[in-house]
């Protein structure tokens, strides 16, 4: 069989850099989007031989400001005017690092992959939510936060099997 011009080595990896500067303009103040993903940084390597797969993959990005626990419900603004107010305001981090590991077999019809993979491997709980709820206090209406996290360590194991 001719070596393949376009396939890499048995080792490869992939590197990807994204910078993002963008912010809502209201009333003369930019404010940063809650869901923004200003900086972002991904990459991973990848290894085949033969029958055999693995990849390990990381990722890494910020998101929009969002406003700390007990202070105001007003949009974080940028820049911040006061320390006090930049201190209420947190730029939440995402860190993710996931591996896989497969092998394939030939058979008569088709074939079948066995793999294992899990994903977060680090356990890092990331923030990915906001629930809100509002009660009555004191004659007064008043918002309940509630922060969640994407999913923790989750490994899984599988079989594919394409005909």
């Amino acid at each position: 069989m001719a070596a393949d011009a376009t396939r890499p080595g048995p080792l490869h990896g992939w590197l990807k850099l994204r910078v993002v500067a963008r912010a809502r303009r209201q009333d003369g103040t930019e404010t940063r989007r809650s869901w923004d993903q200003t900086n972002a940084v991904g990459g991973g390597i990848a290894w085949a031989s033969g029958p055999w797969q693995a990849t390990l993959a990381a990722l890494y990005h910020t998101a929009g400001p969002r406003r700390r626990s007990g202070s105001s419900t007003r949009p974080c603004r940028t820049p911040s005017s006061s320390l006090a107010a930049a201190t209420r305001c947190a730029t939440t981090t995402t860190r993710s690092l996931d591996a896989r590991v497969s092998r394939d077999f030939e058979l008569s019809r088709g074939a079948v992959t066995v793999f294992a993979e899990v994903t977060n491997a680090l356990d890092r709980g990331n923030q990915c939510c906001t629930d809100y709820a509002y009660r009555y206090e004191a004659g007064r209406l008043a918002l309940d936060r509630e922060y969640r996290h994407w999913l923790p360590v989750v490994p899984s194991v599988g079989v594919l099997w394409k005909y």
